[in-house]
């Protein structure tokens, strides 16, 4: 049932149970405006819905009951902004092959060409979120990562580029943590990690190695979660994830044998690194020199 201004009602004639569906401006998934114009139910059991001002959206009853519903007026960024990264590139890749239909139309190249352009810099939002992974996992968003590198054909590639951003995130902990510590630093002066550990203050030295070893902690145990993610990635699923239609992606995408190599290689990366940047603030600040009640 259609209304001019509160959504769309489903309504059971034998329960007479309702169900409003409404327009949620911050919600993708949601009626594109609540003035409903025309409802129209197709051969299939599709639900057209036609809108005042909010085009066309389409609701698809699926076997549990819940509806889904697609609006005409979806765009990338709003993906991106909710963490959908998977429906985002669905999108633009669905959009791609069918812009290829009409290759020999010359009128479609700027269009193929903005097309282009925008997957790249989804792809680049991609790579800035798998970044934040190496300070904080989460395991709804790290899955949703996988899946769009997957869509894409890179999901091998962001392994390596996410074990390049542990190793990275190292050396930047490391020396921030002792640019806190210094007492005196030209902000435009460069200094090596050994050249900052010498210019600290045996005041600052305990300290500074306490904030080191957290620091590190922290990282550890962000990698680890990727690497139970990805063993047990299943347990992080809710049944409603298993059910969604985004699932699009195999096994293979979470857990395979070049994955499991590269998280045990990257696991004895990172301790080493760790541990060198450990054994030269120790050498080089000549804190084992020091005596300690």
């Amino acid at each position: 049932i259609g209304t001019w201004g509160k959504g769309l009602i489903k309504f059971h004639p034998k329960t007479h149970q309702k169900k409003y569906l409404y327009h949620f401006p911050n919600r993708i998934n949601s009626l594109s405006s609540n003035k409903i114009v025309k409802v129209f139910v197709d051969s299939k059991g599709i639900i057209w819905v036609g809108t005042f001002g909010g085009g066309l959206n389409k609701i698809i009853n699926t076997e549990n009951s819940q509806i889904k519903i697609f609006n005409k007026n979806i765009y990338p960024e709003n993906f991106l902004k909710i963490g959908s990264y998977s429906e985002a590139i669905s999108l633009l890749l669905q959009n791609k092959n069918q812009s290829e239909n009409y290759s020999e139309y010359t009128c479609t190249e700027s269009f193929k060409q903005k097309l282009q352009d925008t997957l790249d810099s989804t792809e680049i939002a991609l790579d800035n979120a798998l970044n934040e992974i190496t300070h904080q996992f989460e395991p709804k968003m790290y899955s949703e990562l996988i899946n769009a590198y997957k869509l894409l054909g890179k999901a091998h590639l962001a392994m390596d580029q996410l074990q390049m951003n542990f190793i990275s995130h190292i050396h930047t902990s490391a020396f921030n943590v002792l640019k806190e510590n210094l007492d005196q630093i030209a902000t435009d002066q460069k200094l090596l990690f050994e050249q900052m550990c010498e210019s600290l203050s045996s005041e600052n030295l305990t300290n500074c190695l306490t904030q080191l070893c957290k620091s590190f902690w922290k990282i550890l145990v962000n990698f680890h979660q990727v690497k139970l993610f990805h063993q047990n990635y299943k347990l992080y699923k809710s049944q409603e994830d298993q059910a969604s239609s985004n699932d699009q992606c195999s096994d293979s995408a979470f857990n395979d044998d070049y994955i499991q190599e590269k998280l045990k290689k990257g696991q004895l990366r990172i301790w080493s690194d760790i541990q060198a940047k450990v054994t030269i603030f120790i050498t080089t600040t000549k804190l084992f020199q020091l005596k300690y009640e």
